[in-house]
């Protein structure tokens, strides 16, 4: 058998990011409860009205994100069309811009291949590779900056440069407020504040650089709502940024829900964010506290996840994609932990991640039996295969244990491939149900106008589809109907007036009945 080095694993599990990620992206339909229907209806409503500064959902002010993100897709759609597979493309190259900003900040900290490691970890930890990585959602790539401005503190703190540390913190909050809104703001601020304190230099937050820094934010935000204003005044969004900020904190939960929040936030997170949080009990070694604690970094790292954790912790309602840019931060320290930890403590992780590409061989050996109904043709080679590759993996796991956790993520990456056909592609038998019926609407509507009467879709793939098949931005009726027009209605509406049926049809979502009428 051939032996590879270290190294030459390490690289191997870099090149096989691409298929892993890009695998069958684009084969499952706008997926069910999720953002990215949202994010792609605002952006192709915008395409559609030219107004590229005011956002908006079926011709409505659409005030809970600000545009950056429909930028974005806007680009990418006006550069290669729509598709699923193009709409989901920037979430993917931001995990990869994530995963080296991990690996930038962090290489001076490690050897080498330790920093590619752990840049590795926040692209395979669970949360992230079987679930964020497949959709169009705005959080990897808002936590990627967010990350990015937290530890550029550090970073122009060590260099002295002062100006430096906050115009481009401030600078970066902007980008990211502009993405999410006003969560950036709380991020910045908790992230200076508890870094001067601990520095005991908190005259640096009335410095001019600081003032030059909040300048640069403020023009930012200035030339945005500037523009936005031309089309709607600003009490609105300013608003709902607002609400949408504080709706998931303890003011809008019961006491007993706030304190079940508070006992299960923990291992809520730690189970999310699994298999690469089992390295923090090595932090509580006598080893990994002195690793912990022992350099300015590692306390660096531990100061910024802990005071930035807390707004989560005693805030309810809140999802694990809220942390993801903290994730990095606790990764960093306990795997540094378990790189100085002794051996035979060592041994036991190691022999976990063995056990699991055990197991992740056997499951794709039966694969083609478990799931026997999915008719997919390649499956069962491809099955295998994998199977193959993660049992030559584990071998190679148990004779050299040294590289087991580079194998463990080889073993991961193939896994993923599986894991696409055999979980996300059979769901698109009840996704494409929009796309469907979008299909049949438009052969009915042809060119006239369509309306929803006196109510909003929710699930906003209903409206996307149709609305990019007939290549008009369908508007809410709320003042009487008009004779002669299509309007979609939903339920039973006895009230309704004397009229023609064209299409019915089902919201698999919310489990309603929705109708294509005329009046008459």
């Amino acid at each position: 058998m051939i032996k590879l080095k270290h190294e030459t694993y390490t690289y191997l599990a870099i090149a096989m990011l691409i298929p892993a990620l890009f695998y069958h992206l684009g084969v499952v339909s706008i997926f069910l409860g999720v953002d990215e229907a949202t994010r792609a209806l605002v952006s192709w409503e915008m395409m559609l009205s030219g107004e590229y500064f005011t956002p908006t959902i079926n011709g409505e002010f659409y005030y809970k994100k600000p545009p950056l993100y429909n930028w974005i897709l806007i680009l990418f759609f006006k550069l290669f069309g729509y598709s699923e597979f193009v709409m989901r493309i920037p979430n993917v190259l931001a995990l990869f811009a994530f995963a080296y900003v991990v690996y930038y900040f962090n290489h001076n900290h490690f050897k080498k291949l330790e920093a590619i490691l752990l840049a590795l970890m926040i692209i395979t930890c669970a949360r992230v590779f079987f679930w964020e990585s497949y959709f169009a959602y705005i959080d990897i790539l808002f936590s990627m900056i967010i990350y990015t401005m937290i530890m550029s503190i550090h970073y122009f703190y060590l260099k002295d440069k002062m100006s430096a540390l906050f115009i481009i913190s401030y600078i970066l909050c902007a980008i990211a407020y502009l993405l999410k809104g006003l969560p950036a703001i709380v991020f910045l601020g908790i992230s200076l504040l508890s870094f001067f304190i601990w520095k005991r230099k908190l005259k640096q937050l009335f410095s001019l650089g600081h003032f030059m820094g909040m300048a640069s934010f403020s023009i930012i935000l200035f030339s945005y709502y500037f523009l936005y204003q031309y089309n709607n005044d600003l009490d609105a969004i300013l608003s709902t940024l607002w609400e949408e900020s504080i709706k998931r904190t303890a003011s809008r939960t019961s006491f007993l829900g706030t304190i079940k929040h508070l006992l299960s936030f923990p291992f809520e997170m730690i189970y999310h964010y699994l298999p690469w949080t089992l390295f923090v009990p090595f932090l509580f070694t006598k080893i990994g506290r002195q690793s912990a604690f022992g350099s300015d970094y590692s306390k660096f790292c531990l100061l910024m996840f802990s005071s930035n954790i807390l707004v989560y912790w005693i805030s309810p309602n809140v999802y694990p994609k809220y942390i993801l840019m903290l994730v990095p931060l606790i990764y960093t320290v306990a795997f540094a932990a378990y790189q100085k930890n002794k051996p035979n403590l060592k041994r036991y992780l190691n022999n976990f991640f063995l056990i699991t590409m055990l197991l992740l061989m056997l499951f794709c050996f039966s694969i083609p039996f478990l799931f026997a109904k999915l008719n997919l043709d390649y499956l069962l080679p491809l099955c295998f295969i994998f199977a193959i590759i993660i049992a030559i993996l584990s071998y190679q796991a148990f004779k050299k244990r040294e590289l087991t956790m580079v194998l463990f993520i080889l073993s991961l990456m193939f896994f993923r491939i599986i894991h696409t056909d055999v979980v996300w592609v059979p769901r698109d038998n009840k996704f494409a149900s929009f796309k469907n019926d979008a299909l049949e609407l438009k052969k009915i509507i042809g060119e006239e106008e369509v309306w929803y009467l006196n109510w909003q879709a929710v699930q906003h793939a209903n409206t996307f589809y149709l609305s990019h098949l007939i290549k008009k931005i369908i508007p809410i009726e709320k003042s009487a109907p008009k004779k002669n027009v299509y309007y979609i209605v939903k339920g039973k509406d006895s009230s309704l007036k004397k009229h023609s049926v064209y299409y019915k049809y089902y919201d698999v979502q919310k489990k309603e009945d929705l109708t294509l009428i005329k009046f008459e």
